[in-house]
């Protein structure tokens, strides 16, 4: 709550982010996340919709997305290779078609970004991540 009213003095926004269970133990999915953000009710306390981590705890994203839209203010993504947040490829695609659809659906047209790590070949990674991203819409 300190961190929120300091936040609030510059106008700016925290973004509170479940993490799936295989990297984290607190808030591990976007209801204990939409817990805090309702238990707190803080003016600039909002959410993160992270679709890996989400994806990965097995979370229905027309659930999720029916409950969260309103606090939700960016959404990341990411694939899954072997538990690791990897850029987005073709596959990426069908995995997380669902999860926008529904957000489409809930009204959030907000920030979209790519959370992932990469070693080498980053310039084709972007490309690729890029396309997936333009035709997830």
């Amino acid at each position: 709550a300190i961190l929120c009213e300091i936040a609030e003095e510059a106008a700016i926004d925290i973004l509170v982010e479940s993490v799936c269970a295989a990297e984290g133990n607190f808030l591990t999915t976007m209801s204990e996340a939409l817990f805090l953000v309702r238990s707190l009710s803080l003016p600039n306390l909002y959410m993160v919709y992270d679709i890996y981590h989400s994806a990965m705890m097995g979370e229905d994203p027309a659930v999720v997305c029916a409950a969260c839209t309103e606090y939700i203010k960016t959404v990341h993504l990411a694939r899954n290779v072997d538990g690791k947040r990897h850029y987005l490829n073709g596959e990426s695609q069908a995995i997380y078609q669902p999860h926008m659809e529904e957000l489409r659906r809930a009204g959030d047209n907000g920030e979209v970004r790519v959370d992932a790590f990469c070693t080498n070949g980053l310039a084709e990674v972007l490309r690729e991540s890029l396309a997936v991203m333009r035709r997830l819409g």
